[in-house]
């Protein structure tokens, strides 16, 4: 899987582990194993290492190198990514940013739990349409704190560490 794909918020199910080597060996030692879901919490200031929460509430810091040996199925990104991960209409699944930053998006009527669709993304620019049918646009900064997931919060069009 493409490191970009591990930034704050982004949540994946671990499908499998790259083999018997070292580092899939010592993943399995830490509890890291398939069936497991991990969940994002930050990037160090340099991006090598990642820092992320399982599902048991233990927190690990990984390196991308091992993340690389992880057969991972993406179930929430930031909506940035998520028109390249998942098809279709998209459910909110939580706000990344401050009370500034959530006011904003709920006078937009963009808040946990409502609907939205991708029409059109630029590097900068994400246009989005509502399931009222407003239109909305977000610059990639704002679009990069909105956690989505498929609306029947399953796995939608997983990718897969090769």
């Amino acid at each position: 899987m493409k490191g970009s794909f591990f930034l704050p918020g982004s949540e994946c199910l671990i499908r499998s582990l790259d083999g018997s080597t070292p580092t899939a060996n010592r993943l399995s030692e830490m509890g890291v194993l398939p069936g497991s879901r991990l969940q994002v919490v930050r990037l160090s200031p340099l991006g090598d290492t990642v820092e992320v929460r399982m599902e048991e509430g233990e927190t690990l810091a990984l390196r991308h190198t091992d993340l690389a040996h992880l057969g991972c199925s993406f179930t929430a990104l930031p909506l940035s990514l998520a028109a390249e991960q998942f098809s279709g209409p998209l459910r909110i699944r939580r706000l990344l940013g401050g009370r500034g930053f959530t006011e904003r998006m709920a006078q937009q009527g963009l808040r946990p739990g409502s609907h939205l669709q991708v029409l059109n993304r630029t590097p900068h620019r994400i246009r989005c349409r509502q399931e009222t049918g407003k239109t909305v646009e977000l610059g990639a900064g704002e679009a990069v704190k909105i956690i989505v997931e498929p609306p029947d919060g399953g796995i939608s069009n997983p990718h897969e560490n090769s």
